[in-house]
């Protein structure tokens, strides 16, 4: 190590006193200027990967909670149908007439439930009985009324008891302007003394479940896909008048958390935000770029002064 010393204070020796300043300016000035700017911007970018990452996975948590506790309170409704032996005996029940029904459905809301129980703000609900005195209206209709329709379709081919599911009507239903359906279908086969096939189904309302997500307003976009088509997004441009767009493949994709929702499958994607702190560095370039030729060009102008003094010195007589 000694050598090594003196091996550096030759050489140095051997340097003019302009060559001196300049290793001085170099190693004493850029190569710890540059060190210290590259370890404070890499400590930054880390912290602003985590950050983000951490608030990517927030947001996709906030967004799976309030799709299920919707999806709950539907699930709910159907429970206290589901096991409801005044509803079941009455779509079991054979009615002579038109009269006959509805002067029963009066009965049974009266008996166990008023108007209210049937819907709320979010869902509402249609039983469905393969009985042919059923008068279709309201809340109860006969079973093959629901042939053709797509959420009818989709129960029969996942053959099972529950599902949930996401459909466009279009023109099919003229009467609202929300096309848009998300459907809770659940077979009522609690009681076992009847053949008589009996469903309900529980519709979401799409609006509202748009609004409340929209309404978090977070800084990062994200999308409520089933595969590549998008239920629901922050974006402000989810319209429930129009069919279900799909995804691109071009978006940016930062993090993906999957659920489970009754038996479909949901992709809950946080797009990756453009405004990085790499953004913001280059939204400040000149102030950066002005501070860094401050911290450069005045220990270069001393060091000039030093070596014009230096050399006068020398010079002098």
């Amino acid at each position: 190590m000694r050598r090594l010393w003196n091996f550096f204070q030759e050489k140095m020796n051997d340097f003019t006193v302009r060559k001196k300043l300049l290793i001085f300016y170099v190693f004493c000035v850029l190569l710890p200027l540059f060190v210290t700017d590259s370890v404070i911007l890499t400590i930054l970018l880390r912290g602003e990967r985590r950050e983000r990452a951490l608030e990517m996975e927030n947001i996709a948590s906030a967004v799976q909670f309030e799709l299920s506790y919707t999806f709950e309170e539907a699930m709910n409704m159907s429970k206290n149908i589901y096991a409801n032996r005044m509803i079941n005996e009455f779509l079991n029940y054979e009615y002579s007439s038109g009269y006959d029904f509805f002067e029963a459905t009066q009965k049974l809301l009266d008996a166990s439930f008023n108007a209210a129980s049937f819907g709320s703000q979010l869902v509402t609900m249609i039983l469905y009985a393969d009985n042919d005195t059923i008068v279709n209206g309201g809340h109860f209709y006969r079973l093959s009324s629901a042939q053709g329709e797509e959420w009818y379709e989709k129960y029969q081919s996942a053959e099972k008891d529950l599902i949930l599911h996401f459909y466009y009507v279009g023109n099919e239903d003229p009467v609202t302007s929300i096309k848009r359906r998300i459907s809770l279908v659940r077979k009522l086969n609690y009681y076992k003394d009847s053949d008589c096939e009996k469903l309900i189904r529980i519709d979401v309302d799409y609006s509202n479940l748009l609004r409340k997500l929209t309404n978090m307003n977070y800084s990062m976009t994200f999308y409520v896909c089933s595969g590549d088509k998008i239920l629901f997004s922050n974006e402000g441009n989810t319209s429930y008048t129009k069919d279900f767009e799909h995804l691109t493949g071009k978006e940016r994709i930062g993090y993906e958390l999957d659920s489970n929702f009754y038996g479909e499958e949901l992709r809950i994607l946080v797009l990756e935000p453009t405004n990085t702190v790499l953004l913001q560095i280059w939204q400040h370039f000149p102030l950066i770029l002005f501070m860094l030729a401050v911290n450069i060009l005045l220990p270069w102008l001393l060091t000039y002064i030093i070596n014009r003094c230096v050399t006068c010195v020398y010079r002098q007589p």
